[in-house]
């Protein structure tokens, strides 16, 4: 029950920090988040806020937006198809993980042809990337290494690409579940 406590206090501490930072309004509570975070706009929102930042030669800013941005969407994303937030302790790739799986866009289905199962791998890597690539060069934690252009660049351009694509797949899901009910109402 403790850990529980300490971890809601993280949670609220590191919304706090975001808010700051970003200088986004962050409830403090488990209230919806606004705007809605599963939208392309909010993808464009915070993309836009990463280019401004690389604009600006902020390298360590970018990276860090970039992974609030694919963190963001996968905690929405799994509040909205589980009706509950997991205990990832910051593991941005299991969390991915099991965001992807619920979403079927594991390279698990046996209905998808192995082109898109390597490249669903491939997402699962560049999770991972930037997960390392913000613990290590951003402004998130002490940084270790300078970041150059090019990999602030690659962060940012991989963390929409993410983004958009998990919001694209959940509204498509959401989207194929309303066809499904209907087609299934007309029959």
């Amino acid at each position: 029950e403790h850990d529980g406590d300490d971890q809601r206090a993280s949670i609220d501490k590191y919304r706090g920090i975001v808010s700051r930072l970003e200088g986004v309004a962050v409830p403090l509570s488990d209230a919806p988040v606004t705007p809605d975070v599963l939208t392309l706009a909010y993808v464009r929102e915070l993309s836009e806020k990463a280019e401004r930042r690389l604009a600006a030669s902020d390298l360590e800013g970018a990276i860090t937006v970039s992974r609030t941005l694919v963190e963001a969407v996968l905690e929405e994303l799994e509040l909205r198809l589980t009706g509950q937030s997991g205990n990832y302790a910051g593991d941005l790739q299991r969390q991915y993980k099991a965001v992807a799986k619920i979403l079927r866009i594991d390279d698990k289905d046996d209905q998808v042809d192995e082109g898109f199962k390597q490249i669903a791998r491939g997402l699962v890597q560049i999770v991972n990337g930037l997960a390392a690539i913000r613990n290590m060069a951003s402004d998130g934690h002490a940084r270790h290494v300078q970041p150059q252009d090019r990999h602030a660049r690659v962060a940012v351009n991989s963390a929409k690409t993410v983004a958009s694509f998990l919001v694209e797949a959940y509204l498509a899901k959401r989207m194929g579940s309303t066809l499904s009910t209907t087609a299934r109402s007309a029959v």
